[in-house]
């Protein structure tokens, strides 16, 4: 495919968010030493509980995607397969499990100190107990376990309310674990405070979704992945709030004045799948110089609802994110649904299914889904191998040959639609 020459207009925003990455593992790392106990904790729900302990959170699967980011995840990986960890299991696990099992001398870009206690909550994927499981035992540490219904097509509003109260007995229970371990009472003022920043975050997370179907787009899909950050381990803090409004206010500001991300938006692709982390840079550098904006990433978009929506209840709150329906666990007929709905919303013109061949959770039924939704739509796709972090299971010539043979298919596409 030809290359194109346009100009990418950076977020301002992003600045601030790095340094406040920056100071976020500065804390993770002088934790121990401020006589503060860390938490590692399931990416998705629950942050908000070890927060009002004044627990620091850490999410492993944030830490796997640094390290694959640190392009340190397949060496990582290889001393989990050689303690026995198979390579078909999932790739964030064996890098997570490989820096635990180094100790001080992970190769970690980030190197957080080892967690004092573990809580696992079995969304989205019930690997997480197991990754988990292993290195609380490795470290001799507590672990939480949340067990999590999976949402379904064919729930009624009674499922949902015994799901419900299922979850928050769970984390009621947790709570008194919680107060054991770390010699407190639970603070209820504390734990609203945390559950109504989160409220805050998770609002302005949802309003950029909407302010990102303007045509041209303006943030690019990339975009997304940075500020994805805001919703995991720092979900709950003012600071993070205040960097969340940054954002939207920036992506405001720009629709007002007419300023695009990308000055030759051609092509708005769906892009489902964990990224490649090591491999993004290259990713964007491909798509960005082509006009490509994968403004619709299926990863970051499913923390769109993950927060606490009401603040004033908010240990049921706080369990309920958990129930909210990501998408993952849908059947064939609601996903393809989903995806015809925002093809239509985002204006998308593709869609490209990146697959990690261990992540059932994302690989789940693409195959069928990819063909129902390009019957209905007339919108193709392709679905590319890869991995998240593990750089030996990924190609770059493999990934931008079947690129440039979509994006080809694309462009004749879009002038029969």
């Amino acid at each position: 495919m030809e290359e194109k020459k346009g100009k990418i207009n950076f977020l301002k925003s992003q600045g601030p968010l790095v340094k406040f990455q920056q100071e976020y593992w500065q804390e993770v790392r002088e934790a121990k030493e401020r006589g503060k106990k860390i938490c590692w904790m399931t990416t998705v729900a629950g942050h908000e509980l070890p927060q009002a302990f004044d627990l620091v959170v850490v999410s492993p699967d944030v830490h796997a995607a640094t390290c694959g980011a640190g392009k340190v995840g397949g060496r990582l990986c290889e001393v989990s397969e050689t303690e026995g960890y198979p390579i078909d299991v999932c790739s964030y696990p064996r890098v997570d499990i490989g820096s635990a099992l180094m100790g001080e001398e992970t190769l970690s870009p980030v190197k957080p100190p080892p967690a004092d206690i573990y809580f696992t909550v079995t969304n989205p994927c019930d690997t997480h107990a197991y990754w988990q499981q292993a290195i609380a035992r490795h470290l001799k540490v507590p672990q939480i376990v949340i067990d999590q219904p999976y949402y379904h097509d064919q729930w009624t509003a009674e499922d949902y309310r015994e799901a419900l109260d299922y979850l928050t007995k769970q984390f009621e229970e947790a709570t008194t674990f919680l107060e054991e371990f770390t010699g407190k009472r639970l603070d209820y003022d504390r734990l609203k405070e945390v559950a109504t920043e989160s409220y805050k975050t998770g609002e302005l997370w949802k309003e950029a979704w909407e302010l990102a179907k303007r045509v041209p787009a303006p943030l690019t899909g990339f975009d997304w992945l940075f500020f994805m950050f805001l919703m995991n381990p720092v979900r709950g803090r003012p600071e993070t709030t205040k960097i969340m409004e940054m954002f939207v206010q920036e992506l405001k500001e720009r629709i007002a004045q007419n300023i695009p991300a990308m000055t030759d938006e051609k092509t708005r692709i769906f892009w489902d799948g964990i990224f490649c982390f090591f491999a993004v840079g290259e990713q964007i550098s491909k798509l960005l110089s082509w006009g490509v904006n994968p403004i619709l990433a299926r990863y970051p978009c499913l923390w769109r609802d993950l927060y606490p929506k009401d603040p004033s209840n908010p240990m049921r709150s706080v369990a309920e994110v958990g129930l909210q329906p990501l998408g993952l666990w849908y059947g064939v007929r609601r996903k393809v649904e989903w995806l015809i709905e925002m093809v239509r919303e985002y204006s998308l013109d593709g869609l490209l299914f990146q697959t990690t061949k261990t992540c059932v959770s994302f690989r789940n039924s693409i195959y069928n889904v990819l063909e129902e939704t390009e019957k209905a739509t007339g919108v193709p796709g392709v679905i590319v191998e890869t991995d998240q972090v593990d750089e030996r299971a990924y190609s770059s010539a493999d990934f931008a040959a079947k690129l440039d043979a979509f994006l080809e298919i694309v462009e004749q596409r879009k002038g029969k639609r």
